[in-house]
């Protein structure tokens, strides 16, 4: 059980949670930047719809591991031989990456960041489920949404689907003087939300703005993914249907605009702000279609392109090689032999002007922990040869060696 802790533990201190925010950040800010640049074409020559569903590369990349970038770096490599004399390597040993520059001061931040939204939201929800109350409405008999609580607030007095399990449906408390035709139209409006599962998906939404509290590409992206989110099921309504129900659909938005409207504690958007837009797409509603399989075409070579960008980005900052000159072989540690396998550990290192390393970090092993022990008490006593800058000496920062360990005389 001991082992099995320890083993745990050595994986998760080579987790780069650090290598992780920042790759991600940056695949996702140019991804955003991406939709930016294609939204207003995708809304004017085909639909919200087709913008609503292409911002789903952002939860996509964000769920993509890291080792699928095609990371690698380039070390020297010393290998380690039971019983016979190590060999110091010359060639260039491609490995995976998985590295650690974990900044704790950086990660505190992002830590403190996280928590304080987190808490700022978790006790916004507290406060909205709090101040609900049942709402003795009827819903008309022509709309099925079965299963729904209806409830009010004096928090929020616009329509809105709210929850991610239990979903409820918030109306305003003067909902019902408004004109029955209205009524059912803006609960459609409000069902199609549900049969999409839109309340769930807003869930992911104020997860992601958690997670990158500090990038300000997400809120603007939250802000029009909300847009998208309304535009496209208004779209999926008046799909099919005549200039007549387009009018009636746009009187009904307009008169919930009517008076002061309040939905701070779920919307980035002025709620008459948003009406505006929303009508302005409705008058131009583009009912051309578009085949599921471009969508996909464009979402994946999206994804695949940042991809490689962040991978050549990330690659070039691995580039510095270490050049040893005094080594002292690591002792094969007995647990390794007694298993017959053999393994890498790979260092993170800077060197100081007189060729000693200090601020050794191990950014990769494998088997995890094997050989960390024994390869890190061997290079605190190596010498590298120092960076020279106009003839000196100088520091050496972020340098990178392997000490390979093999098991047989094969090297």
């Amino acid at each position: 059980m001991d082992n099995l802790l320890g083993y745990f533990a050595k994986l998760i201190e080579h987790l780069t949670l650090l290598d992780f925010l920042m790759s991600k950040t940056l695949g996702i800010s140019l991804l955003i930047v991406i939709m930016l640049v294609v939204r207003p074409l995708l809304r004017k020559f085909f639909s919200a719809q087709v913008s609503y569903r292409l911002w789903l590369i952002l939860p996509l990349f964000l769920i993509l591991p890291l080792n699928t970038l095609d990371i690698s770096i380039q070390s020297g490599m010393f290998t380690i031989v039971p019983n016979i004399h190590s060999v110091l390597t010359t060639s260039v040993q491609q490995l995976p990456v998985n590295k650690l520059s974990l900044e704790l001061l950086i990660c505190a931040m992002w830590v403190a960041g996280v928590l304080i939204l987190f808490s700022i939201y978790l006790l916004n929800y507290r406060k909205l489920k709090h101040s609900l109350r049942p709402y003795d409405y009827q819903m008309p008999g022509n709309i099925e949404c079965p299963g729904i609580n209806i409830v009010n607030t004096k928090l929020i007095d616009v329509p809105a689907v709210f929850g991610l399990f239990q979903p409820i449906l918030i109306l305003p408390e003067n909902f019902h003087t408004l004109s029955e035709n209205n009524q059912s139209l803006i609960l459609r409006h409000e069902c199609y939300h549900l049969s999409r599962h839109d309340n769930q998906l807003n869930f992911f939404r104020v997860l992601f703005k958690i997670i990158f509290w500090f990038n300000p590409l997400v809120y603007l992206a939250d802000k029009l993914i909300e847009m998208d989110q309304e535009v496209s099921c208004d779209s999926g309504l008046i799909k099919k249907s005549d200039s007549k129900f387009k009018k009636k659909y746009i009187n009904a938005l307009m008169e919930t605009v009517e008076g002061q409207q309040t939905n701070y504690l779920l919307s980035q958007w002025n709620y008459q702000s948003l009406i505006k837009v929303r009508i302005k797409m409705i008058k131009q509603n583009n009912k051309q279609k578009i085949h599921g399989w471009i969508v996909a075409f464009f979402a994946l070579s999206s994804i695949w392109i940042i991809n490689g960008v962040v991978a050549k980005e990330k690659g070039n900052e691995f580039i510095k090689e270490l050049i040893p000159y005094n080594v002292i072989p690591a002792k094969y540690p007995e647990k390794a032999l007694k298993m017959g396998v053999g393994g890498f550990v790979r260092f993170k290192m800077n060197v100081n002007e007189d060729g000693s390393p200090y601020d050794i970090k191990i950014v990769a092993s494998e088997p995890v922990g094997l050989f960390d022990e024994a390869s890190l008490e061997a290079v605190k006593k190596w010498i590298f040869k120092p960076e020279l800058k106009n003839g000196k000496p100088i520091k050496q920062v972020d340098g990178y060696y392997t000490m390979k360990f093999v098991i047989t005389h094969e090297i």
